[in-house]
């Protein structure tokens, strides 16, 4: 794009003129998806996440945006670089506190399992905790309710479990790290620290 051209786009856009910032996006995205965004990224729809998340803190960043020297798509490729890192973090994040929220509910389950000499004690214990666990998926937001139904007691895959939400894996991660969060802070003002997960 000639760069007066793109300077008026960028000039209007700061102005609230959403047609100059989707002729920007019409440019931009499609070689910052190719150079930037899908050598980085492996997922199809993740890559969509970042691109959309890319434009959306151009957007919201854009009044900040001075000429210094660099060009208006190097200014849009290190957005996209940091917005691929945190989806990364995120994901990271969630599957520690996934792998963390089962290692604490097998252990909780795990000396009842283990002692088959006492099979109706340990049924009514599973019960009485599946009571609970209902009790608090019924007080905490209904998407992170359906998010933990579906990933912990479904079983069911990440790939699976963000398919049924109509998100993509990426989101889906940060959804069920933030479920995890509610779950354990609603299980703890409930049943209190001891007994909780």
């Amino acid at each position: 794009m000639e760069k007066s051209l793109e300077k008026r786009l960028i000039e209007r856009s700061k102005q609230g003129d959403m047609t100059a910032f989707g002729e920007l996006y019409r440019t931009y995205a499609p070689p910052l998806m190719a150079r930037v965004i899908r050598p980085r990224v492996h997922e199809p729809a993740d890559q969509e996440d970042v691109l959309v998340d890319t434009f959306r803190k151009a957007l919201e960043s854009l009044p900040g945006f001075r000429w210094m020297g660099h060009s208006f798509f190097s200014w849009l490729a290190r957005i996209a670089k940091h917005r691929i890192i945190d989806q990364a973090r995120a994901r990271e994040v969630a599957l520690r506190a996934e792998g963390r929220l089962e290692h604490e509910v097998v252990a909780q389950l795990a000396p009842h399992l283990a002692r088959p000499d006492i099979q109706v004690l340990a049924r009514a214990n599973r019960a009485l905790l599946g009571g609970r666990v209902d009790t608090i998926l019924g007080a905490i937001h209904p998407r992170y309710a359906t998010a933990l139904r579906l990933r912990f007691l479904d079983g069911r895959s990440r790939e699976a479990c963000a398919a049924a939400l109509d998100v993509s894996v990426a989101t889906f991660d940060v959804v069920l790290l933030r479920s995890v969060r509610s779950f354990r802070a609603a299980w703890i003002e409930r049943f209190g620290l001891e007994e909780g997960v």
